[in-house]
């Protein structure tokens, strides 16, 4: 059977002996004028060339029925992408919808066609976050420029949040499953420690930065963000940074040298462990829904077991109070506690 094409990705290469980011797309590569650690400029151009890819028309308002999908995206990404504090979750959304959307009309979006798209992606969750994506790009097209009719969107279901976390001798099997790939074992012990979110991680780089996340390792303290770096609703306080973890850290940093990247492959940045990560999870024959997420699931979730205050451990994590006790709560151990008591103290009779 003939190999399905690559979708255009993101690609550092030599160019002068710097090391700068290009799109490869089938044969051909083309300039995104980033340098490494202009990531996340890069992925704006990225989501740029995958709306850019499948315009034809230029970008004015009118009738829904002779605008394209892949225009409207293509204004959302240049206009709007760069203003937002994870272009790169638009760029991956974009991806998942061209192959379906892109040659189609705005006023093709109808509850049939989403259901349809819906279908056609692996899981409810995702449609509904790409398609969440394309209802607010066509909104901003439409506020920007008008479009005659708005069309309405049939949304999958919420479903329940994953709660899938990993106990310590699976965390402990995943590790040592992981130990051949030394970029994935400190993904996985930096993910286990401070739940810090997928993209953060990798993100990181032993020297102070203004663009990307850092490690103070005197002070003790990981940096999630850079200084510069737009806040989006997912936050990314800084974090102390857990002895052991940091002795662990120290031991890395000597042995890395003059490399900037905290998880780096030869040097260099890594944008995406999830093929290495699958690896080693079916190696550690954890089951098919251990993803690099269920790191901060863990996380989380083993502070609250610990009976840590909902306040610090939200404060740790980067999320509110109110999201920790509504997922975690739970696993508190002293989840309802004086509810059960009360009620226990009253003497019932059959």
């Amino acid at each position: 059977m003939p190999r399905h094409a690559e979708p255009p990705r993101l690609y550092l290469r030599k160019d002068r002996g710097q090391s700068v980011w290009i799109i490869r797309d089938g044969g051909k590569d083309k300039r995104t004028g980033c340098s490494e650690g202009e990531r996340q400029r890069a992925e704006i151009r990225l989501a740029e060339y995958l709306a850019e890819k499948h315009t034809t028309r230029p970008s004015k308002g009118g009738k829904s029925d002779s605008i394209s999908i892949a225009e409207v995206l293509r204004v959302y990404v240049m206009e709007h992408a760069p203003s937002v504090g994870r272009p790169k979750l638009i760029a991956d959304h974009i991806e998942g919808m061209t192959p379906f959307w892109a040659h189609r009309m705005v006023s093709s979006i109808k509850g049939k066609t989403c259901r349809d798209f819906a279908a056609s992606r692996t899981t409810p969750s995702m449609a509904r976050h790409e398609l969440e994506t394309l209802r607010a790009a066509v909104n901003y097209f439409h506020k920007e420029y008008g479009l005659d009719p708005v069309p309405a969107f049939t949304m999958p279901g919420k479903h329940r949040a994953r709660e899938r976390w990993l106990t310590r001798a699976e965390a402990a099997a995943l590790l040592w499953n992981a130990r051949r790939t030394p970029h994935v074992a400190r993904f996985v012990l930096i993910g286990l420690y401070t739940g810090t979110r997928s993209g953060a991680i990798l993100g990181l780089s032993w020297l102070p930065s203004v663009k990307t996340g850092w490690l103070d390792l005197e002070q003790g303290i990981m940096h999630r963000s850079g200084s510069s770096q737009r806040q989006s609703n997912k936050r990314q306080p800084p974090a102390a940074i857990p002895e052991r973890l940091l002795a662990h850290m120290r031991r890395w940093k000597r042995l890395d040298k003059n490399i900037r990247h905290v998880i780096n492959w030869n040097g260099s940045s890594v944008l995406s462990v999830k093929k290495a990560f699958r690896t080693a999870r079916q190696n550690a024959k954890l089951s098919n829904d251990v993803i690099p997420h269920t790191l901060r699931h863990s996380c989380a979730t083993w502070l609250m077991q610990a009976g840590v205050e909902p306040w610090q451990a939200a404060g740790f994590l980067g999320m509110t109070v109110e999201m920790l006790e509504r997922t975690y709560g739970h696993q508190s151990p002293n989840f309802q506690k004086a509810a059960s008591t009360a009620i226990a103290a009253r003497r019932l009779h059959a």
